[in-house]
């Protein structure tokens, strides 16, 4: 029982800080009367900044110092939380000084400037070798490990990208904007595993990744629902394609890969956990992003979804083998009611269009798809540019800066990701990507082999299907140019180095 606030020792005033010591100013200003003096600056100011840059301005800085507030708050699960948040927001674009700029691209800056600025300001020099008598500590012998590797090639693999664009684009100066956007989209790879401490703060941060995944696979449905109401909020139509959702994300692909490595994900916990709660939990994560997939399309994600599961299903053979009776009898008990339901004209309008999608898979028939020609005009074309230069590709970015789709007059974009490695850095990029691929891949099953502890296991198994769907998927529609496969990859690794 707690005890009355009359019982209860007061705090001891905090002692006044000298005039020479910074904190004099807010202990000047938490006085009443500095309380007066704050407001009226900060009301004179804003007036001032409304008078010259307009409330526009005002309400962005305003913004800025409430979300660094909060950032600082409830660091640094604020950072992660919003890390996660913002790489799913990839649609919502604003221009700024000709430039796209991304409610990921403001994430990552501000929690890397905090970050750093923390890092600066906690850091301590290094005691002096041999000062004061003591004798230098000695240093342990370098190993190459998985865990240095993976970090190496990346830096590398970014650094020929600058080197491809100042030699070799037709365009370096956007070349060179490319290659920095590139790298700020990697920072939440190096971010999230200084974010999250433990296993506590990574489990959390996975259970958020899936719930806004969940959150996603609603979106869509709902955009699809509303869409046959004749309500447009955000539906892709591409070479007479059906009608896809793109949610918040980029295009209906990335919908689709996003959501399929949340459904291996949700499916590895379900196979990993005996708790009631999460299998109730992951088993509706599961369908709801497993609808999300099915709607979008996107072949290349029911593919990755499909191999991904195979995986999860060979790690997990025998809890798979118990369980598979259970779930074959509640797909039973459920088909009447997925039967009454299967009449409703927005399933059977997907469902026919599924159907189509899988129709065209046919081999005898694929060629007459719309979008796979596209893309193999698009991969004819990458050949030709690698032939130019293919040691060290012809910049980032620079696909569009000389060919263009063959149905738009629009700058062109290659659709597989080894063929955009080879055409942008040459070989020497893809070599650098795959071993920092390979590199990140190793570190995971090491540690998936030796953590001794089932949920460690589980978010390995999770995060690292989850990848394999991603690498799959960007075989028609890669998204490293986009942070949410970054994020991914930072989990996976946080994930490796807290096993």
């Amino acid at each position: 029982m707690r005890r009355p606030w009359t019982d209860r020792p007061l705090r001891a005033p905090r002692p006044r800080p000298a005039r020479a010591d910074p904190r004099f100013l807010l202990y000047a200003a938490n006085s009443p009367a500095g309380r007066l003096i704050t407001l009226a600056l900060v009301g004179g100011a804003s007036g001032a900044l409304v008078r010259l840059g307009g409330p526009r301005l005002v309400a962005a800085g305003v913004a800025g110092a409430v979300a660094v507030a909060g950032l600082l708050r409830w660091w640094p699960g604020s950072a992660v939380a919003l890390l996660l948040i913002t790489v799913a927001l990839n649609r919502f674009v604003v221009p700024v000084a000709g430039a796209d700029v991304k409610p990921e691209h403001v994430a990552i800056l501000l929690v890397a400037g905090i970050l750093g600025l923390r890092w600066a300001t906690t850091a301590r020099p290094a005691t002096r070798a041999g000062a004061a008598g003591t004798a230098p500590a000695p240093r342990a012998p370098l190993r190459l490990t998985a865990a240095r590797v993976a970090p190496a090639c990346l830096i590398l693999y970014l650094g020929l990208n600058g080197l491809s664009s100042l030699l070799n684009a037709l365009q370096p100066d956007q070349s060179l904007r490319l290659t920095g956007l590139v790298t700020l989209v990697t920072l939440p790879y190096f971010l999230l595993p200084w974010l999250i401490r433990d296993g506590r703060d990574l489990r959390r941060a996975v259970m958020g990744w899936l719930g806004l995944a969940t959150l996603e696979a609603l979106l869509g449905l709902a955009i699809m629902v509303l869409y046959r109401q004749g309500i447009d909020l955000g539906v892709q139509v591409v070479l007479g394609s059906p009608p896809v959702p793109i949610g918040t994300m980029r295009e209906g692909n990335i919908f689709g890969s996003y959501l399929a490595a949340a459904v291996v994900a949700a499916l590895a916990f379900m196979l990993s956990s005996a708790r009631a709660r999460t299998l109730l939990g992951a088993t509706g994560v599961g369908g709801l992003t497993l609808g999300g997939v099915a709607i979008s399309l996107a072949r290349g994600a029911w593919l990755g979804c499909v191999i991904g599961v195979g995986l999860v299903l060979a790690c997990r053979i025998r809890t798979a083998a118990r369980r598979g009776v259970a779930l074959a009898l509640l797909a039973v008990a459920l088909l009447p009611l997925l039967l009454a339901f299967a009449n409703s004209p927005f399933l059977e309008e997907a469902r026919f269009y599924v159907e189509q999608r899988l129709t065209s898979l046919n081999p005898d028939t694929i060629l007459n798809d719309a979008t796979v020609a596209e893309r193999l005009d698009t991969y004819d074309k990458a050949w030709e540019g690698i032939a130019i230069h293919p040691w060290v590709g012809n910049g980032t970015g620079s696909f569009g800066q000389r060919y263009y789709y063959r149905s738009v007059a629009q700058p062109a974009w290659i659709g597989n990701l080894e063929l955009h490695l080879l055409y942008d850095t040459g070989l020497w990029g893809l070599l650098a990507f795959s071993g920092f691929l390979v590199a990140s891949g190793w570190e995971a099953f090491r540690a998936y082999r030796r953590s001794r502890d089932p949920e460690r296991r589980a978010l390995i198994l999770a995060l690292g299907a989850g990848l394999l769907v991603l690498l799959v998927a960007y075989q028609a529609t890669e998204a490293t140019w986009l942070a949410f496969t970054w994020a991914h990859l930072g989990l996976l690794r946080a994930a490796a180095r807290a096993a």
